[in-house]
């Protein structure tokens, strides 16, 4: 059912594919798509900022210098 745009149950549905992602298989066809893009998208988020930190700590480590380090030869 759908109020003002919104699926009523949304608050359930949520609740349900947060816990499992196989639970979006027993969703509608529209809101299984949504759902899937919902999870795209944070993937992508969630890579590009591994890589944004992956390249910052790159850049820091060409950055820094041993000096201060003691050798054990």
């Amino acid at each position: 059912m759908m109020k003002n745009g919104a699926h009523t149950h949304s608050g359930q549905i949520i609740d349900e594919v947060r816990h499992s992602v196989s639970a979006i298989r027993n969703l509608p066809p529209d809101i299984q798509l949504k759902a899937r893009l919902v999870y795209y998208e944070g993937l992508q988020l969630s890579f590009a900022a591994s890589t944004a930190i992956a390249a910052l700590a790159v850049v820091a480590a060409l950055f820094a210098n041993g000096r201060g380090l003691r050798s054990t030869s």
